[in-house]
């Protein structure tokens, strides 16, 4: 496991005057800088967020460091502990849950977008969609940019659906943090498959099929929690002496 040092220095450097160029809040942009930096897996669970760290890292005072915080506990992604402070939440721990509440919210979301969608974004989901192919079809892949793109296409889906009420529920499950840490699960072809299964749901879109839109969401997302259920089943087997044999696409 990384240490808090090590974690801190991968924080991305805030650009303070552009920040200030776009009226945006000092505080937004620690709160953004961490909470992305978190949901894209730079922590482990487990780890604690020192404040003076995070301020060295990001060049900014404590006070910001501590406003994120407090919101990010707000948002599930970290939690305090007396005499540690801040640690980083394990939400892999319960991503088999996520998984399953995710397919009937954005299975819903889908059905939803079937009918309020407009073509101008069916177009950018299909752009999103013919890059993702290209990523999974090179060698090696940029996982970091498919996770990327995966999220958008995910969130413009469910932005669809036209439900500001659902699209807040679906946003509190940090669906982006969990798929970064799937998606790191998966081996080549696993990633392939799930692009595949994206164009599922495009087509029937493009079709506005409510109702075959929601299966395919059900499809790709009970997928991701098979994998899911399988790497737990592998760490409860290591927590038990033996020792797991690590598939591709895993990290040991």
């Amino acid at each position: 496991m990384p240490s808090q040092t090590e974690a801190s220095t991968r924080l991305p450097t805030l650009d303070l005057a552009a920040l200030e160029r776009g009226s945006l809040p000092l505080s937004e942009g620690v709160y953004y800088a961490i909470s992305q930096a978190l949901r894209q897996g730079r922590f482990a669970a487990g780890n604690r967020l020192v404040e003076s760290d995070l301020a060295a890292s990001l060049a900014v005072s404590r006070t910001p460091i501590r406003d994120a915080l407090r919101r990010l506990e707000s948002d599930g992604l970290v939690h305090s502990e007396p005499n540690r402070g801040y640690v980083v939440a394990d939400l892999m721990d319960d991503a088999a849950h996520v998984f399953l509440i995710r397919e009937r919210l954005e299975g819903l979301a889908a059905a939803m977008a079937a009918e309020n969608i407009t073509r101008p974004e069916l177009e950018e989901l299909d752009a999103l969609q013919s890059e993702m192919d290209g990523l999974v079809a090179a060698t090696p892949m940029d996982v970091e940019r498919l996770v990327e793109l995966n999220g958008q296409l995910h969130q413009r889906i469910t932005e669809a659906s036209r439900s500001r009420r659902l699209i807040r529920m679906v946003e509190r499950l940090h669906p982006q943090y969990v798929s970064y840490q799937v998606l790191r699960l998966y081996s080549d072809e696993q990633r392939r498959r799930s692009i595949r299964e994206h164009q599922q749901i495009l087509d029937a879109l493009w079709r506005r099929d409510a109702e075959r839109a929601e299966r395919a969401i059900h499809r790709h997302l009970e997928h991701g929690k098979s994998v899911v259920l399988a790497d737990m089943r592998r760490r409860a087997q290591a927590d038990q002496g033996s020792t797991p044999r690590i598939g591709r696409g895993m990290t040991p």
